[in-house]
């Protein structure tokens, strides 16, 4: 068909843990949105993928089998807290390894959570490529902070000098040379604080 769109291997990576006594949960990022038809876990020493050098080739997952489960972060409800539920694949490495979700999933993002030690998987489906010209062009820089001039600064600090009714603390004066004169320190710390209004 005309309308088919070939899938390609988006994320292919195997997770390792110390123990599988306690759930591992690992997370898939993708670098864009995607639309995910199919999820496989490798088994030992099966070849994932085969435009893939041998170093990264075949699966090692461990154990012989186990329960997988896979949630997705929904990119279409972008204000959701949570991860959705995507499904599970009872993981037998001589029975069952691939996982297909019953619709579109639209994500940047998969959760993978099971008793194993090591997991190898490979996702599949499409990458979303966009349309406009973001892809031709970087976007634009965003605007610089508001510069404020050094003007106004002065005139609110003369009419705070003017005014007998401030209710906020009063603005500290620059420092100008040394702060205490020569001689003995001033007796208590509580005096700095004070400005003196002319």
């Amino acid at each position: 068909m005309a309308g088919d769109i070939t899938t390609e291997l988006l994320f292919l990576d195997t997770f390792k843990h110390q123990s599988a006594e306690l759930t591992n949960v690992d997370v898939v990022r993708f670098p864009c949105g995607v639309l995910i038809t199919e999820v496989r876990v490798i088994p030992p020493g099966i070849k994932a993928h085969s435009n893939l050098p041998d170093n990264r080739a075949f699966g090692e997952t461990s154990p012989h089998a186990f329960q997988l489960e896979l949630f997705f972060n929904n990119v279409t409800k972008p204000n959701s807290p949570t991860f959705h539920r995507l499904g599970s694949l009872e993981y037998d490495e001589n029975k069952s390894i691939v996982f297909r979700p019953s619709g579109k999933v639209n994500t940047d993002g998969l959760v993978l959570r099971g008793w194993y030690t090591s997991l190898t998987v490979a996702v599949y489906g499409t990458a979303e490529r966009s349309h406009g010209h973001d892809q031709d062009s970087p976007p634009p820089p965003p605007p610089p902070p508001p510069q404020q001039p050094s003007g106004p600064k002065r005139i609110i600090k003369q009419e705070w000098e003017k005014d007998d009714q401030y209710n906020g603390s009063p603005p500290r004066p620059a420092p100008r040379g040394p702060r205490t004169p020569p001689g003995p320190p001033p007796p208590d710390d509580d005096d700095e604080e004070q400005v003196q209004v002319t």
